[in-house]
C-alpha cells in the first residue's frame, strides 16, 4: 500500500542511487518522499532482488518514502514485468516522451497496480532538449494525459546534482505550474548539498 506524503506537494525530495538497504534506510530516515531505484540501463537480477527487498522493508516499517523505478522508454509489457518483479510504487521516465505515450503507460500501470501508482516524466531543461520538452509539457497539460508529477532536470539522462538553466526551468514551469518540480537531478546519499 502506498502512503501519501505529508510534505508540501510542491517541495518533494527524491534521493537517487539507492544501491543497498543501508542507503534506502538513510534516505527514508531523512524524509525522502521518493527513493530512485535505477533501471535506466535495464533491470539486472541482482537489482531486481535488491529493489524488491527495499520495497518490502519500506512497507513493513510503514515508511512514507515511495520506491520508484527510474527507466527509459520500454514496451509497456516490460515495464509491467519490472514493476511486478520489484514491487515499486511508481516509474520515473528518463526519456523524451509524448503525451500519448505517457497516457498509455499511466493507464496500463494504474489498471494493473491501482490508482495511486505514480508515473513521473522527466523534462530536460538543457539546450537543445528544451524545444522538445516544451512541446511534450504543453501536450501533457491538455486532456487526459496530465502528469501526476513532473521533474525538470538538467538532462533527459538524469543529473549529477547540478541545477539546469533557470530561464528554461521557468519556461517549463509556466506550462506545468501545478506539476513541475525543478530538480537538481541526481541527488544521492553522497551529494545532497550540491543541489
Amino acid at each position: 500500500m502506498m502512503n501519501e506524503t505529508s510534505r508540501n506537494p510542491y517541495n518533494l525530495l527524491k534521493v537517487c542511487r539507492i544501491i543497498d538497504l543501508a542507503s534506502a534506510r538513510f534516505a527514508s530516515g531523512v524524509g525522502a518522499d521518493f527513493l530512485g531505484l535505477h533501471a535506466v540501463s535495464g533491470l539486472s537480477e541482482g537489482s531486481r532482488d535488491l529493489y524488491r527487498r527495499i520495497a518490502a522493508e519500506l512497507r513493513i516499517h510503514q515508511s512514507p518514502s515511495l520506491p520508484i523505478l527510474l527507466v527509459r522508454k520500454q514496451p509497456i509489457a516490460t515495464l509491467i514485468e519490472w514493476v511486478e518483479q520489484t514491487s515499486v510504487c511508481g516509474l520515473q521516465i528518463h526519456d523524451s516522451i509524448s503525451a500519448e505515450e505517457y497516457s498509455a503507460i499511466k493507464y496500463a500501470m494504474r489498471q494493473r497496480f491501482g490508482a495511486e501508482f505514480r508515473v513521473i516524466p522527466v523534462f530536460s531543461a538543457a539546450e537543445p532538449d528544451i524545444v522538445n520538452a516544451m512541446k511534450a509539457a504543453s501536450e501533457m497539460e491538455v486532456g487526459n494525459s496530465e502528469a501526476d508529477l513532473a521533474i525538470i532536470d538538467s538532462s533527459w539522462r538524469g543529473g549529477t546534482g547540478k541545477r539546469a538553466v533557470r530561464e528554461n526551468i521557468d519556461a517549463l514551469r509556466s506550462i506545468l505550474p501545478q506539476k513541475a518540480r525543478p530538480s537538481p537531478g541526481g541527488i544521492n546519499t553522497e551529494n545532497p548539498l550540491q543541489g
